[in-house]
């Protein structure tokens, strides 16, 4: 059996750029999720500020602070992400867990965007009602993800099995819109 720890990491995903929006996989680094035990979660945030600067995140949220994200993942779940520092403090208050490898982050990007993701997503992404440093659980083609509003793009988190239906069903409606976006150019048309 080989070792674990010498295994390279999957292969980049081909960039794919569809019109107006870009599809990219990013790097992260370390991705370290900290779920609080029962009736810890205001002491886990407490020393979760003292050792990141940045306290346990409210639903939805992000926050960053230098080399680190702060990422709200779900009911009682937070990622740290990037240059985590050692989290001893936290033992015995918190289920950590180094996720770094069942997570894959693709970053979709440009002015249809959130256009191909309301294709693929049941969530309101528009400007207003899903704005930048706010985090969502939801699905993307049936595909349990994280979604992450970022200042000109979003990222999609998903399980790392699951990166190339999303490379296909992402693509798929990349074409979808660039395709409406060139009819109603050529027909004088704006979309509703």
């Amino acid at each position: 059996m080989a070792d674990p720890a010498s295994l390279a990491p999957a292969c980049p995903l081909p960039a794919v750029k569809i019109g107006t929006v870009a599809l990219t996989e990013v790097a992260v680094g370390t991705v370290m999720s900290v779920q609080p035990y029962p009736g810890a979660g205001q002491a886990v945030s407490t020393k979760l500020a003292q050792l990141t600067g940045i306290p346990f995140p409210e639903p939805g949220r992000s926050a960053d602070f230098e080399d680190l994200r702060v990422l709200w993942a779900g009911r009682d779940t937070a990622f740290l992400v990037g240059e985590v520092p050692p989290l001893d403090l936290l033992c015995g208050e918190a289920a950590l867990t180094d996720q770094s490898d069942a997570w894959v982050v693709l970053r979709l990007s440009g002015s249809q965007a959130r256009e191909v993701l309301a294709r693929l997503t049941p969530l309101d992404l528009r400007d207003t009602a899903f704005t930048e440093g706010q985090t969502a659980r939801t699905e993307l083609a049936h595909m349990a993800v994280l979604l992450v509003a970022l200042p000109a793009a979003v990222e999609i988190w998903l399980m790392r099995s699951m990166r190339l239906t999303a490379l296909d069903k992402l693509s798929q409606a990349m074409k979808s819109v660039a395709a409406r976006a060139a009819r109603d150019r050529d027909t004088g048309d704006a979309a509703p």
